[in-house]
């Protein structure tokens, strides 16, 4: 299975599951379900290491399966897990097909943990802390994290920065949000100072904004708006119909 194969898969299915499960007879999201259960255990049996893609987004989108009450074998998550409650030795990382990237690796496997935990397939949360200090750990100083060399327009098999701000983030504020309260800020006011010049800029600041609301820092109809209250006016600008770039 390829990066971009894999990478596709798990977002698709992560991002439209219904909000519970459905009949799961022959339908397609039951196709990729089982697929994704076939390789997300291959591949750490096959290369003898574990994997960005494989372990990391695939195996999300069956924890958020496993939460919406899709069934999925156990030993499809069993070697994952185990990998996943051990953060200590997640920079041993190095695959031939992937990426060796030791901060992108800590951000996917963090953010593949959060999900291991709310799912109830992995029930130490302790190791959650750990996990959320090494992430932290590759913040930059202007709040963000940064993945491949700077100034790389991403591709379809890895994230942009500001992609990887979103879930690093979202891994610090699930793990202790007053133990990270420092961090937290600066890469909420990463995402605010981005400016309205561009529909790229404006992508940003929304991604920003969604990464808030998912991990329950803002909620609807209250609290501090943030990056919402740019939602309103970048409308009208005339940038609302931009094209999405995980890159950015």
């Amino acid at each position: 299975m390829t990066p971009f194969t894999l990478f596709a898969l798990s977002w698709v299915l992560a991002f439209t599951f219904p909000l519970s499960a459905r009949a799961q007879g022959t339908s397609a999201e039951q196709h990729a379900l089982d697929y994704l259960s076939r390789e997300v255990p291959a591949w750490s049996v096959k290369n003898k290491c574990f994997s960005c893609h494989n372990n990391g987004d695939g195996a999300r989108a069956l924890y958020t399966a496993v939460r919406l009450g899709h069934s999925i074998p156990k030993k499809s998550l069993a070697d994952t897990s185990d990998w996943l409650t051990r953060p200590e030795q997640w920079d041993k990382i190095g695959d031939a097909a992937g990426s060796s990237d030791k901060n992108l690796a800590r951000i996917q496997f963090a953010a593949a943990l959060v999900d291991g935990l709310e799912a109830g397939v992995i029930k130490n949360r302790e190791v959650l802390a750990k996990a959320a200090t090494l992430v932290a750990e590759n913040q930059k100083p202007d709040g963000s994290w940064q993945v491949d060399a700077p100034g790389n327009v991403g591709s379809p098999a890895t994230y942009g920065p500001c992609l990887a701000t979103c879930l690093a983030r979202r891994t610090l504020q699930k793990a202790d949000p007053k133990r990270f309260k420092t961090a937290i800020g600066k890469a909420d006011r990463w995402f605010e100072r981005a400016p309205i010049n561009s529909p790229r800029r404006v992508q940003r600041r929304r991604l920003g904004a969604l990464c808030k609301f998912a991990s329950g820092t803002v909620r609807h109809g209250g609290g501090d708006p943030g990056p919402f209250s740019q939602f309103r006016k970048t409308r009208r600008k005339g940038y609302d119909q931009a094209r999405p770039s995980v890159s950015d």
